[in-house]
């Protein structure tokens, strides 16, 4: 078994993975068109990247929740999957309802962007769409040169 240093050490290594992994969860979920699904999609992966649960019955050792529930369900059958699939599960569950309301808390604190109710028409012909407008016609003129 490990030592109690390369047991933190592991969880320190894995702790910083998992800041790296939601980093770039974040950032594909940043592109996401569906902006009020992106809370509720990041707790969830948070949510089962943390859940930690114990390596065996009895063990005073822990290891993310994930990898204990695919490693019982490969190697012991799915039966033993849900040892820790169970309580990961409810915490991705969890996870998820947090997202939801926080954005919502979120919404009601900021409050909902309103759109727009000029047509973009209306604002190509004011103010900076009317610059942009007569700065293309110019250089095309000067294209035409």
């Amino acid at each position: 078994m490990f030592s109690e240093s390369e047991y933190i050490n592991g969880w320190l290594v894995y702790g910083m993975g998992v800041i790296i992994g939601l980093w770039c969860w974040w950032y594909l979920m940043y592109k996401l068109p569906l902006k009020y699904l992106r809370p509720a999609l990041f707790g969830a992966m948070t949510a089962m990247l943390v859940m930690p649960w114990p390596t065996s019955d009895g063990s005073a050792f822990l290891a993310p929740a994930w990898i204990i529930a695919g490693a019982e369900g490969v190697f012991e059958g799915v039966e033993a999957f849900w040892r820790a699939g169970i309580p990961m599960l409810i915490a991705v569950a969890a996870g998820t309802m947090m997202g939801v309301v926080l954005q919502i808390l979120w919404l009601l604190v900021r409050g909902v962007p309103h759109e727009n109710t000029e047509s973009t028409s209306e604002l190509n012909d004011q103010g900076q769409g009317a610059k942009i407008k007569a700065a293309r016609l110019k250089a095309q003129a000067l294209k035409a040169q």
